[in-house]
């Protein structure tokens, strides 16, 4: 499969003078690994965007197109000084996401003045090489061949979406983990060939203006709430995508969303299994997630975020969840407080030009007569970021550092089926509960196509067991009344790591490597198991 995937690379490469180009469409979603993001939020961060990027993601290729129009004007009209790196990243998004400007390649495409169509085939290659300090080592190498289709009709009111891959993971040694969100909970030894298969798709119906619309969609997706660099507190994309439908309402400063989700328990029914001669016949017991989340811009320099979530199962879909303005917490108490609701609430606030402090608050469960208290059921998560562009003068640099702070027990449950997981892997935040972190980056950008990065973090992670593992059940004849945060053996790890990631031909080939230097104390929670770890990652991803 790795030689399938280098010859597609080398027709990428040979067929690109005389691949189709097309029209963007402004219906879809920029899928959330898309570069546009943080491109466009440094921008923003600098105050040449008049109305800022969207804290609840995806976004759309319509408010990509708004954010380039704003910042081409200002630029135009002498309102804003663009570097000569950020002049290239701009005349880059011009030719992805500006129907005047696009010569994004694609494989095949056609359009007309009332629909789109492109279609593309994506090859990634990622290998990874580890050593650790207990003379352990391991080669994991991560083959992923696709294709994506994407469009809209019927003037641009009806966007379709299809992005399908099947991936092999060969690995050779112990302890490494899998990248892919399917597996990456997983870690194994000796050598091993996996294979699978990944879809997200979507359709999505639009009404209305820019600025002005109602959006309703179906498919295998997924949402992210908040501003969050490291990992998100309510939503992040840790889990991966999963079936769902997801109505967007935008009025102006005002944006409001409400969605239901489809989740993997992972849970075996027993009721509904059986075996037929040799074969197990496998099914899950029903799990669902809610969500409703109205974002506002109080000012040009101020984002506010509040949202509410649910997840709950062994049933089917409960209407009032359905209802967009339903209070959660108050149907739940209806129900007799069968599932589990969390409240999340975040801002950015761009205090002054080029920096911006940010930050999020998850809140799974809360006694207000224990405030202040170690009662173990007052289950908060804290996040807070501070991020600059061109600090101190330094014209091509950005600065980033962030911390989070999840207590004991926060996303468990008392059942099982409404743990805060879809297919086994936290909806929220990746480094679970129980865990302190302090991260920090910065990121230098030698021209448009090719930036370094240098990071740091610190992590340290309770012990499962005590409210440390995504998994514990809390059993007031174990645990007690009370909780203690970093609980246990608190593994410690501290990490270094340098990037780079250079773009070869624009959205058609780019390269990545990473180097880490990790150093683990505790390891996983083994008293005085101490190590060093070393890994380096090597990436080339082809999008035809």
């Amino acid at each position: 499969m790795t030689r399938i995937l280098l010859i597609t690379i080398v027709l990428i490469l040979f067929t690109r003078a005389v691949s189709g180009q097309a029209q963007t469409n402004p219906v879809t979603y920029v899928p959330l690994d898309d570069d546009a993001y943080w491109q466009l939020k440094r921008f923003e961060v600098q105050g040449y965007l008049r109305q800022p990027i969207s804290q609840t993601r995806p976004i759309s290729r319509a408010d990509v197109q708004r954010a380039l129009r704003d910042l081409n004007h200002q630029q135009e009209t002498g309102q804003i000084q663009l570097t000569a790196v950020e002049r290239g990243v701009l005349a880059n998004l011009n030719r992805r996401f500006l129907p005047s400007d696009s010569l994004e390649p694609h494989l095949f495409s056609w359009h007309d003045p009332h629909h789109t169509a492109v279609f593309d085939l994506l090859a990634d290659m990622r290998v990874i090489a580890q050593s650790r300090s207990d003379d352990s080592s391991s080669v994991g190498i991560y083959t992923t061949l696709g294709a994506e289709l994407s469009g809209a009709i019927l003037d641009n009111h009806l966007g379709f979406y299809a992005r399908s891959v099947n991936v092999r993971e060969y690995t050779s040694g112990d302890d490494l983990p899998r990248t892919d969100n399917y597996f990456r909970d997983f870690e194994f030894g000796g050598v091993s060939t996996a294979y699978y298969d990944r879809t997200e798709a979507y359709l999505l119906a639009k009404v209305g203006s820019a600025g002005q619309n109602i959006s309703l969609l179906a498919g295998k997706y997924q949402l992210i709430f908040g501003p969050g660099y490291r990992g998100q507190l309510t939503l992040s994309d840790h889990a991966g995508s999963y079936p769902l439908i997801h109505c967007n309402l935008q009025l102006g400063r005002i944006q409001f969303t409400s969605f239901t989700a489809f989740l993997k328990s992972m849970e075996i029914d027993s009721l509904r299994s059986y075996r037929v001669e040799n074969r197990n016949r496998i099914l899950y017991r029903q799990k669902y997630m809610a969500g409703h989340r109205i974002e506002i811009q109080v000012h040009p320099r101020l984002q506010l975020g509040l949202e509410e979530t649910v997840i709950y199962g062994d049933r089917g879909i409960d209407v009032g969840y359905l209802i967009p303005v339903m209070f959660f917490r108050s149907y739940e108490h209806y129900l007799n407080d069968p599932d589990n609701v969390g409240w999340g609430i975040d801002w950015s606030w761009r205090f002054h030009d080029n920096w911006q402090v940010y930050g999020e608050i998850f809140i799974d469960d809360l006694s207000l007569s224990k405030i202040g208290t170690t009662w173990w059921g007052n289950k908060q998560a804290f996040l807070g970021g501070l991020y600059a562009v061109r600090p101190f003068g330094l014209g091509n640099t950005e600065f980033r550092l962030e911390a989070v702070r999840i207590n004991p027990w926060v996303y468990t449950h008392f059942f099982p089926v409404n743990r805060y997981t879809h297919d086994n892997l936290g909806l929220g935040h990746e480094l679970g509960p129980d865990v302190l972190s302090l991260f920090g980056e910065i990121r230098q950008y030698i021209s448009w196509r090719w930036w370094v990065k240098l990071g740091t973090e610190w992590v340290q992670a309770g012990e499962g067991g005590r409210g440390g593992d995504i998994f514990d059940i809390h059993r007031d004849d174990v645990h007690g009344e009370s909780a203690t945060f970093l609980g246990g053996t608190v593994e410690d790890q501290k990490t270094i790591t340098a990037e780079t990631e250079f773009i070869l031909i624009p959205h058609v080939l780019d390269f990545h490597f990473s180097y880490t230097y990790t150093r683990f104390e505790n390891y996983r929670h083994h008293l005085d198991r101490d190590l060093n770890r070393q890994m380096y990652k090597f990436r080339i991803r082809g999008n035809w």
